[in-house]
């Protein structure tokens, strides 16, 4: 029974879904991520903010832990990471957050009342940050920001001293949208948690800030605390400034604008602020640092905070530094190169992340430089060292760096794992290798079984227009054949009279012994 041509058109279409089937299946798994951690912290319990649980096999003093094969990051691109002495939050390839560590103010933003986690959960994504794409965030002392992509901001964590922006509540456990005072109806682009205040930079350019502001940290050019975001005032070495960058420390801050020129606030002791003075006083108005020291003409693009040093990062790949030194013996009071490119052949820095009292350097060939100290019993180094004399076997285990990040003691390489086959081999790894070969090899016999039956879908109709021409020229013969009509008629009419004429002969009545009127 012939198909029909919705059947036909059934079957192609099958076909052509198991064709596809095993290469979407493939392309649908990238190369698997991993998340390396390492600390300086001694004990096990303190591992929370690194996302490993004390059940895991892989202790700090095992220098790197990769993150468990379980839970919510398992098998996730984590895109990336900020993180504290005692939290850390996580954000996805799709801008959606998780967060592991201490809870005890509700600074995770899980949205449920325990006092810490080890296994990275969801941040609780209810009411105005249902269903919003993070992309930026930062963590405080006890507190968390979060910017989506439409530039909204977002809180949560202990608002003891205001550091959310919202007035009300004394701690937030879920998110809560940050839209108070100048930043109402604000485009927020960078948020950065310090240790007991938060600024937000806005898509103008103007930052604003919130929570304490006892060392002039905040730079309104006061010391009162601030419950509702306050813009600071573009007075001073910002007048007509436009902020680009920002970051916040436990009793400083910094800036950058997009002429390359660093601003500093806050507590200058121990030459925090790299303005040449040492004691512990106060700068409530941010006041320009460019002309000091190394960064005289330098052209900064990224600034780090922390509690006892500042880091700034030139647009040539070179690293500045001010405060105390990474062996903790002395400090300095004015910018100095703690990194510098001297030729075309020595490789930039990239990227800057640090802690208490360490930094990691993001070179651009993915390698990465470490200073100050960053494992547990070691030994503190002054300069710029390769990481792998310290952590011995990272670069196997982390051949394809994308990111890095620190906080308190805590580190955080981003890796791209690469599908080398030996020792550890993942068998998920071979099952997806496998389908992107099974995919190859069906879809170039789904291509030639199309090619045939294209070409045998044209003879087909060709056939079919010469069975058509055919019948065309058969139900309307030619003039010519009259004629030759005409003589068949003829000879069949002559034809008939003979046999008329031969049916007379032999009806004719005849004597017939057997067929007589007595019979038998």
């Amino acid at each position: 029974m012939p198909r029909s041509r919705s059947q036909s058109y059934l079957l192609n279409f099958l076909f052509l879904t198991l064709c596809l089937l095993p290469f979407t299946f493939s392309q649908s798994h990238e190369a698997p991520y991993t998340l390396l951690t390492f600390t300086s912290h001694r004990h096990v319990p303190e591992a929370a903010p690194l996302g490993i649980p004390e059940s895991f096999p892989c202790a700090p003093s095992q220098e790197v832990c990769p993150t468990p094969s379980k839970g919510t990051l398992y098998s996730r691109r984590i895109s990336r990471i900020a993180t504290s002495e005692s939290h850390t939050l996580y954000v996805d390839a799709i801008g959606t957050p998780f967060a592991s560590g201490e809870n005890q103010s509700g600074e995770l933003g899980i949205g449920k009342p325990v006092d810490s986690v080890t296994i990275p959960e969801y941040v609780a994504q209810d009411g105005e940050m249902k269903a919003k794409r993070i992309v930026q965030m930062s963590a405080g002392n006890e507190h968390s920001l979060f910017v989506d992509k439409d530039g909204l901001a977002f809180a949560s964590g202990l608002n003891e001293f205001g550091e959310l922006a919202t007035p009300g509540n004394f701690l937030e456990r879920s998110p809560v949208r940050v839209n108070s005072g100048a930043l109402r109806g604000k485009k927020v682009i960078q948020v950065s948690a310090g240790a007991r205040y938060s600024l937000f930079l806005d898509e103008d350019g103007h930052v604003s800030a919130s929570g304490r502001n006892s060392n002039g940290e905040a730079g309104d050019g006061g010391s009162n605390i601030i419950t509702i975001a306050k813009s600071i005032p573009p007075s001073g070495a910002m007048l007509n400034k436009r902020i680009t960058t920002m970051s916040a420390g436990v009793r400083h801050s910094l800036f950058v604008d997009d002429q390359g020129t660093a601003y500093a606030c806050g507590n200058q002791q121990d030459g925090l602020l790299g303005n040449g003075q040492s004691s512990d006083a106060k700068v409530s108005v941010p006041v320009s640092i460019s002309g000091q020291g190394s960064l005289l003409g330098a052209n900064v693009t990224q600034a780090v905070a922390t509690e006892f040093f500042s880091l700034f990062l030139d647009h040539e790949g070179n690293v500045h530094h001010t405060g105390r030194n990474f062996d903790s013996s002395s400090h300095v009071n004015v910018p100095r190169l703690l990194y510098k490119v001297e030729s075309s052949e020595d490789k930039k820095v990239m990227h800057v992340a640090a802690g208490t009292l360490h930094a990691l350097l993001l070179m651009g060939d993915n390698s990465i430089l470490y200073v100050g100290r960053l494992l547990v019993d070691q030994v503190p180094v002054a300069t710029p060292t390769p990481l792998s004399s310290a952590v011995s076997g990272i670069d196997s285990l982390c051949p394809h760096v994308l990111g890095v990040a620190a906080g308190g003691p805590h580190s955080f390489l981003m890796c791209r794992e690469s599908f080398a086959f030996g020792a550890g081999t993942d068998w998920k790894k071979l099952v997806i290798i496998g389908l992107a070969i099974l995919s190859g090899i069906t879809l170039t016999l789904c291509a030639c079984f199309m090619l045939i039956s294209l070409a045998l879908g044209a003879l087909f109709i060709s056939g079919r227009a010469s069975q058509k021409r055919a019948a065309a020229s058969y139900s309307k013969p030619p003039a010519s054949s009259t004629i030759s009509k005409k003589l068949l008629e003829g000879f069949v009419e002559e034809n008939d009279s003979l046999l008329d004429s031969d049916e007379e002969i032999h009806s004719s009545p005849a004597e017939d012994p057997l067929n007589g009127e007595d019979g038998l």
